[in-house]
Order: structure tokens, then C-alpha cells, then sequence
């Protein structure tokens, strides 16, 4: 299973990052939280909107958009995180650059993502028997 972007590339002086497919956490505002102020100090992060919404696809995902700061204050990168949900699974997309209208630009992108269920993983014992 992976979560699929079909035209994502970075934007232009952007880098994309998709983190894993993991077990969904039960609290989701502390999930939220730890993947956008990670290990920085609060005062360098600035939260500037969290969105719900839905891909083209209908999986619910969470959009934040914040600001990356230096000690002074001052912007040194935008990011976008997709916080997708994918029943009992989540996934986490950032597209970090210094750009802000074009990782801004890059909502359209996370919103298309859908689901690959495609995987070598055995979901059922008759999958033993089934011909390769």
C-alpha cells in the first residue's frame, strides 16, 4: 500500500518529502503537532493555516501551511503538510521551499493523492493458495 502522487514534483526551488504509511494515531491534533513543529522550538514555527479537507479521491486530509523561522524572526522557508488518513493508516507529505507561492501552489497536488492498495503483504490465508 502507498499513498500515490500523481503530478508532484517539486516546485521550483522545493523539495517534496513522503513519509511512510503508519498505524493512524488516536490523537490526531498531537499528531498534527509533532509533524509540524517537530523537534524546533515553537518560536521558530508559525502556523499560518490548518485546513480540512478531502482529496479528489475523498480520503480526509489535513493541509497546514506554516512558515520555517531564524532566531531573529525572520521567514527562511514555507511548508505544506499533507496529513492524509486512510482508514486506520495515515501518511504525512511536506513540500518545503523558499518560495511560498510555489510550495503554496502545491495544495492542488497534495489534494490529488489517492491510495495504491497494491502489496506483496499476505491479507488473507487463501492468498497461499492463490495461483502467482
Amino acid at each position: 500500500m502507498q499513498l500515490v502522487l500523481p503530478s508532484v514534483a517539486a516546485p521550483r526551488g522545493a523539495t517534496t518529502d513522503r513519509g511512510p504509511i503508519r498505524p493512524l494515531p488516536v490523537d490526531l491534533d498531537a499528531w498534527r503537532h509533532a509533524v509540524v513543529v517537530a523537534d524546533l522550538p515553537a518560536a521558530r514555527v508559525r502556523v499560518h493555516a490548518i485546513v480540512e479537507a478531502e482529496t479528489a479521491a475523498g480520503w480526509p486530509c489535513t493541509l497546514v501551511r506554516s512558515d520555517l523561522l531564524d532566531d531573529a524572526g525572520a521567514v527562511i522557508a514555507r511548508r505544506l503538510h499533507g496529513l492524509y488518513r486512510l482508514i486506520d493508516r495515515g501518511c504525512v507529505v511536506t513540500v518545503t521551499g523558499a518560495d511560498a507561492d510555489a510550495v503554496d501552489a502545491a495544495r492542488a497536488d497534495l489534494l490529488a493523492a489517492d491510495v495504491d492498495w497494491r502489496s506483496d503483504e499476505l491479507v488473507a490465508l487463501a492468498q497461499l493458495w492463490e495461483p502467482a
